[in-house]
């Protein structure tokens, strides 16, 4: 049987708009760290993909990862449906004569998913700031869960919430050549390391 394909198949579209939804949360919480420098919270580290469960000097932390995608409207050149990228924060809270760690961590945690969800809300990124040919159609947040704290060794309190963001989009089928994303002014990679892929901020 003879080939079908003599040249490489290029990521999907699922996983560029990952990809992107990281980079965009990422560069924003950097720049809520400018702007708000006594809050270190926005110095959360952001990951996609990662499986590997945070230890606690890691938080908070930010997870993105691609869930699902299904599809209504299957054409020759594209597949339009939707994806569904989960974002996790999981935040540490210790007590003080003020509040108690579970507190302190649910708090954290409801501030940086609430900051997420105007992030990927705001119309600057309606279609997720890509350029070129609009394959996304649009986003939604579909749902925000906030978990227990759990109680971890030293008075600490752990806790992690949820956040799902619909991405309405075209998937290619051969014909339509991939288009990138660009976030004005800032270049991210995502590096790989031993506990994952992490982004970070180039320039």
């Amino acid at each position: 049987m003879n080939m079908a394909f003599d040249f490489i198949i290029t990521e999907q579209r699922f996983e560029t708009i990952r990809d992107q939804v990281a980079a965009i949360i990422f560069t924003e919480l950097q720049a809520q760290a400018v702007l708000r420098p006594t809050e270190i919270e926005f110095l959360a580290g952001v990951w996609t993909e990662r499986g590997i469960p945070f230890d606690r000097e890691e938080l908070p932390a930010v997870k993105v990862y691609f869930a699902s995608s299904a599809y209504d409207d299957d054409a020759r050149l594209s597949s339009a449906g939707t994806c569904q990228i989960n974002v996790e924060v999981t935040a540490k809270g210790k007590s003080t004569e003020a509040e108690t760690g579970d507190v302190v961590a649910s708090k954290t945690c409801q501030k940086l998913i609430g900051v997420i969800r105007y992030i990927l809300k705001n119309p600057t990124y309606n279609r997720l700031a890509f350029t070129g040919r609009p394959y996304i159609k649009g986003t939604t947040v579909t749902n925000i869960r906030i978990g227990e704290p759990t109680e971890q060794q030293d008075g600490f309190r752990v806790t992690a919430g949820q956040l799902i963001l619909s991405v309405r989009y075209e998937e290619d089928n051969g014909d339509l050549e991939a288009l990138p994303g660009t976030l004005a002014n800032t270049t991210v990679k995502i590096d790989s390391t031993e506990k994952g892929y992490k982004l970070e901020k180039i320039t």
